[in-house]
């Protein structure tokens, strides 16, 4: 019975770190001027099933603020972004993947949240050890290594490895 409780902890604070970032680029969005205020919502889902597109087949920060400022500007109109639409693509991203890669990022994912409850002014969920365990491995690494793999591996897991189906329409994926 102990498991439940503490994948329910786990799980609220997944979201909770994911809706805190989700605010953090909308704000970077909006200082910047909010380039994409003048298109209407089909091309905002177009632009940003392109920009997911073109930032899988080549990573890089201006394809990666592009695909942020649209989701930014979607989610300021009360969209979502049409993430059904580009589900597959990231499915097999991420399954491409080597199991090793996919360790170290899901201990960078761990060390990202473990800073976000360390910065919270009431955290929500105690620090699990492995987390702190996890966090110092990673902060050996370079920063900005698997940013990439990073960002696929939580998008995978929203797409149905934890939340099932259901889990894109309640916690749409984050570039973390």
């Amino acid at each position: 019975m102990a498991a439940k409780p503490r994948k329910d902890r786990a799980v609220a604070l997944i979201d909770q770190f994911l809706q805190h970032r989700k605010m953090e680029q909308t704000q970077d969005y909006l200082s910047r001027g909010r380039r994409f205020a003048d298109c209407d919502a089909g091309q905002l889902n177009d632009g940003w099933v392109s920009a997911v597109r073109s930032w899988l087949a080549r990573k890089d920060p201006a394809r990666e603020r592009t695909m942020d400022d649209l989701a930014a500007e979607l989610e300021l109109r009360g969209c979502e972004p049409p993430y059904e639409a580009v589900k597959q693509e990231l499915a097999a991203r991420f399954a491409a993947i080597e199991k090793v890669e996919q360790t170290e990022v899901g201990r960078k994912f761990a060390r990202q949240i473990a800073t976000f409850m360390r910065a919270a002014p009431e955290p929500a969920v105690e620090q699990h050890p492995r987390l702190a365990a996890a966090e110092a491995d990673v902060n050996a690494r370079d920063k900005r290594r698997h940013d990439s793999a990073a960002r696929i591996a939580a998008i995978s897991r929203l797409s149905g490895a934890e939340y099932g189906d259901a889990g894109w329409a309640r916690n749409p994926p984050l570039h973390v």
